[in-house]
C-alpha cells in the first residue's frame, strides 16, 4: 500500500494541469484511473511560442511498475525540452520515441512497454509532425469534418530496432485535435460489448463545437452510462488540443443545447 502511495505521487507529479492556455493554442485533459496509480500519462511543452510538443502515452500495467515507465518517459520527455531550449533545434517526434524506447527495450531489463504518440505543431507554417508507437490514431476536425492520422508503429519496448509511424500534415484548417488511449474505446458494458471508436467518433462529431470541458465531460458521462456499473479494466486520457488562430468564437449556450438534443442520435 506504501508503495502504491509513493508510485502514485510520483505520478501524479508528471502529469500537467487539467487546462493550459497558450497564446496559440488551449488544451484540457481528463484521467479516468482504475486504481490508485494507473499506466496512462501525457505531457506538453512549448518552445519559442510557436512550437508545442505535446506526448500521450499508456504503460502496459499499473501500480509501481506503471510508475517506473511513465517516470522514464517524463525524463526522455523534459529533457528533450531543455536540449532544445540550449541548442535552438528541434527534435523530430520519432527521434524522441526512439530515446525512450532505449531505455526501455534494453537487454536484461524486465519488459516494459507503452503505446504513445508525440506530435509537434509549427504554429508559424501551420503543420503537424507526428509519431506513432502503436497507439490510438489522433482524431482531428478540418473543415468541420472529423478525421484521423492513421499511422501505427511498434510499440515502444518492443523491439531494441523499432519501426515508428510517421506523419506530417498540414493543420491550415484544422480546428481541434483529440487524442486518447484505449481504456475509453475498450470500456465494457456488463454483457462484454465494447465503447467502440464508432461510438466515440459520433460523440465528438456531435460535439465538435462545445468547449473543451463539455466535451471532456460529456465522454466521461456517456463512458459510464454505457458501462453501466461494470468496472473498469483500463485507465483513460483524453487530451483535446483547440488551435485558437483557426477556431471561430462560439455561442456555448446554443452549442450545448443542440449537443444535448442530438446526444441521443450519437449513442446509437
Amino acid at each position: 500500500e506504501n508503495e502504491l502511495e509513493t508510485a502514485k505521487l510520483i505520478q501524479s507529479g508528471l502529469i500537467p494541469d487539467e487546462r493550459i492556455v497558450t497564446n496559440r493554442t488551449e488544451l484540457s485533459a481528463c484521467y479516468e484511473a482504475m486504481t490508485k496509480c494507473g499506466g496512462d500519462w501525457w505531457s506538453h511543452f512549448v518552445i519559442d511560442d510557436n512550437y508545442e510538443y505535446i506526448c500521450v502515452a499508456d504503460a502496459t500495467g499499473h501500480g509501481p511498475s506503471a510508475a517506473i515507465v511513465t517516470a522514464l518517459a517524463f525524463s526522455v520527455f523534459i529533457t528533450v525540452k531543455e536540449e532544445i531550449e540550449k541548442s535552438g533545434e528541434l527534435i523530430k517526434p520519432v527521434c524522441i520515441l526512439e530515446r525512450m524506447n532505449n531505455l526501455m527495450a534494453k537487454d536484461g531489463l524486465e519488459r516494459i512497454t507503452m503505446t504513445a504518440c508525440i506530435m509537434l505543431i509549427d504554429h508559424d507554417k501551420q503543420e503537424l509532425q507526428y509519431a506513432n508507437a502503436g497507439h490510438l490514431p489522433i482524431l482531428y476536425f478540418e473543415n468541420s469534418k472529423l478525421k484521423s492520422l492513421l499511422s501505427p508503429g511498434t510499440i515502444v519496448g518492443v523491439d531494441s530496432h523499432p519501426q515508428f509511424g510517421v506523419k506530417n500534415i498540414s493543420i491550415k484548417n484544422v480546428t481541434r485535435i483529440i487524442a486518447t488511449t484505449d481504456g475509453l474505446t475498450e470500456a465494457m458494458d456488463p454483457d462484454g460489448r465494447m465503447f467502440g471508436s464508432k461510438r466515440l467518433r459520433n460523440l465528438l462529431k456531435q460535439s465538435n463545437f462545445a468547449s473543451q470541458k463539455d466535451l471532456l465531460d460529456l465522454l466521461v458521462n456517456e463512458c459510464k452510462r454505457f458501462c453501466k456499473g461494470q468496472p473498469a479494466e483500463d485507465d483513460f486520457t483524453v487530451v483535446v488540443i483547440d488551435l485558437l488562430e483557426n477556431t471561430p468564437k462560439k455561442d456555448e449556450k446554443f452549442l450545448n443545447n443542440n449537443i444535448l438534443s442530438n446526444l441521443e442520435e450519437a449513442c446509437t
